[in-house]
């Protein structure tokens, strides 16, 4: 009811998000939390908290799929490739999580898009492609994962795990020596 009071935009997201924020944490309430929250969107659609809270209410409710939404929507919007990346991942688990492999490898992709430094990306995108099957993906990325490393030890350890699966997933046991040396 004082939101109806309240006449600045600013002002009615800020009280939104406060309400929001209570609502789950004290109250308990997330359905009534989401509410807050689509709230402030309709406001201002591309408001970063306001889709970041939302995501989390809809996965502690359980809409999975609202919540990817919500997540890759803030993904879009991120303008720090970092957060952008980290976004994509948290979008690629959700995914893997309802058994979508080829959704999350894309999601993964996007996330090295933004930032191909990103080792969670790196490592959900290889496990992505060894649990859907393809061994020769998981080859490729570790070549690139090897490019871009830095250090004997951390090469030595990538050559070593490309070994293995040249030689155990592909069966080609002359580029696993290769790649073993």
């Amino acid at each position: 009811k004082m939101l109806k009071l309240i006449t600045d935009d600013k002002t009615r997201i800020e009280a939104l998000l406060s309400m929001g924020r209570v609502l789950v944490e004290h109250v308990g309430s997330p359905h009534r939390a989401q509410k807050a929250y689509e709230r402030v969107l309709e406001l201002d659609p591309n408001h970063a908290g306001a889709l970041e809270s939302l995501a989390n209410v809809r996965v502690a409710t359980g809409d999975a799929d609202a919540a990817l939404s919500a997540v890759e929507a803030l993904a879009s919007k991120a303008e720090r490739p970092e957060q952008k990346s980290d976004l994509w991942v948290r979008a690629a688990k959700m995914l893997e999580e309802k058994g979508d492999k080829d959704g999350a490898i894309e999601r993964y992709k996007a996330a090295l898009d933004a930032a191909p430094g990103n080792t969670a990306a790196t490592h959900g995108l290889r496990s992505a492609y060894l649990a859907r099957g393809d061994a020769a993906g998981a080859v490729e990325l570790i070549t690139r994962e090897i490019e871009l490393s830095d250090g004997k030890i951390a090469k030595s350890k990538l050559f070593g795990e490309m070994a293995l699966l040249l030689r155990d997933k592909i069966k080609d046991n002359t580029r696993a020596a290769d790649a073993a040396k």
